[in-house]
């Protein structure tokens, strides 16, 4: 999908830019907003802002928000309800629905845990599921600490670190979600009360995109996956 290899290309082109400019040391996972940000309004105005495709009625608004909450997870607890890093929102006569989610994973001086990308995976195979969204996981971080990075997710669940592998290598993977990490993905479902009749049997792979600059010793590597439940 052509979206994704602007979302690879473009952040880690920009990433590699704020660090020429002697700005990388202030970078985390929420300076990804501008970057990401601006490739969704283009695509958005290319794709569907324009009457002539036919993918978007006249009554049909999109929004580019951060922080827009999964409308499929509802909390039975109380406290803040999960939310996407970034979402492209369509209404539709004054009805809204998710046509891209995107969550971003940023290591650099701290690395991901395996619990935290499980856990982004789970939920855009659970939007995707439930509701047909687009979603898409973006990895970025430098290249010097990419082995430690995957060392961390091997470490943390050796089935989900080859889902991800295999996803990059071949752009296409699958795996039932009973293979990953039991416990984190029942505490998942659980605190959603998503019953199991509910819940996606494998999660699959669709796409992967992979941008990496190794011009300099500072080199960056981000890769774009899109995610779908099945």
């Amino acid at each position: 999908m052509q979206i994704l290899k602007f979302l690879a290309t473009g952040v880690n082109s920009w990433i590699q830019y704020e660090f020429v400019c002697g700005r990388g040391s202030l970078l985390t996972e929420r300076y990804l907003s501008k970057p990401i940000g601006e490739i969704l309004h283009n695509w958005k105005y290319e794709r569907w802002g324009r009457k002539s495709n036919g993918l978007v009625s006249q009554s049909s608004i999109q929004s580019i928000i951060p922080e827009y909450p999964y409308p499929n997870l509802v909390k039975t607890s109380r406290g803040p309800k999960w939310a996407m890093d970034y979402g492209l929102i369509e209404e539709i006569n004054g009805k809204e629905s998710v046509r891209f989610a995107i969550e971003t994973k940023f290591y650099g001086s701290r690395l991901i845990s395996g619990e935290e990308v499980l856990k982004d995976i789970i939920r855009l195979a659970q939007l995707n599921y439930s509701c047909d969204s687009k979603c898409f996981l973006i990895v970025s971080g430098q290249n010097s600490k990419k082995g430690k990075q995957i060392g961390e997710i091997k470490k943390y669940n050796h089935k989900l670190y080859r889902f991800m592998q295999k996803g990059i290598i071949r752009g296409s993977s699958r795996i039932d979600l009973k293979a990953l990490d039991h416990i984190a993905t029942n505490n998942i479902y659980q605190e959603y009360n998503i019953k199991q009749l509910h819940r996606p049997k494998r999660i699959h792979i669709k796409n992967s995109e992979i941008h990496e600059s190794i011009a300099t010793n500072l080199g960056w590597n981000t890769v774009a996956f899109e995610i779908r439940g099945v």
